[in-house]
């Protein structure tokens, strides 16, 4: 799915953690966590800011995460890096209604715009409009 969703935007690296998957499009960072894992940005952040640098000249981009799998996020890395500069804003894609309450919960804790979508159809579709017009990007209604 990801792969024809995302088939107009070219595909610069993927990277795989012990915990998710990354893929480093020209305009976005797309994720995919793994099954039952804690996802953490501890040990991986002099990685991102490579990769950030690398790609987008340290220009910040839309993070998108679908979570296609059941995961915790370490609700402790929104305070050890609030400003993380390289991600203009956060899209999270929910499945389920558990999801949905997790994700909620954690939205409160982060100091970058936070869009929650149902589909991974409806964030590329308001990510594509928003590229049209980029002071957008992250203030959807």
């Amino acid at each position: 799915m990801r792969r024809e969703l995302l088939k107009n935007f070219s595909l610069f690296e993927i990277y795989e953690t012990e915990t998710c998957f990354f893929w480093f499009y020209d305009v976005l960072c797309w994720m995919e966590a793994k099954e039952g894992v804690l996802l953490t940005l501890e040990g991986h952040v002099d990685e991102f800011l490579l990769r950030f640098e690398k790609y987008y000249n340290k220009e910040p981009i839309p993070f998108i995460s679908n979570r296609i799998n059941s995961y915790s996020f370490n609700i402790l890395d929104s305070v050890k890096f609030p400003e993380f500069e390289m991600i203009s804003c956060f899209f999270v894609i929910c499945h389920s209604e558990n999801d949905l309450m997790h994700v909620q919960f954690g939205k409160q804790f982060w100091k970058k715009p936070f869009i929650i979508f149902e589909s991974p159809e409806e964030a590329i579709q308001q990510l594509k409009i928003a590229l049209k017009k980029p002071e957008t990007l992250c203030f959807f209604p």
